[in-house]
């Protein structure tokens, strides 16, 4: 968790994030995942070119259940 904080603390973009958090090694994807997090609220969500291609990989059912959340908590699609 702390690596994962630096890495949001330290960075410069969202995307720097991640790729930082990814770079440590070791349990990556939870890093990332924590790191992303972070870098959500301190660079006010996540890029449209970075949500439109990871939507794009993803199944019609999981676009539904991802839908349906951002609804009910208002959250604005990238």
């Amino acid at each position: 968790m702390p690596e994962a904080l630096i890495c949001a603390l330290t960075s410069t973009s969202f995307e720097d994030t991640v790729r930082r958090a990814v770079a440590l090694g070791g349990d990556a994807d939870t890093q990332a995942a924590i790191a992303g997090f972070v870098a959500e609220a301190l660079y006010e969500g996540v890029p449209e070119s970075i949500a439109k291609e990871t939507r794009a990989h993803l199944t019609p059912q999981f676009i539904s259940i991802l839908d349906t959340f951002l609804e009910r908590y208002r959250i604005p699609r990238s």
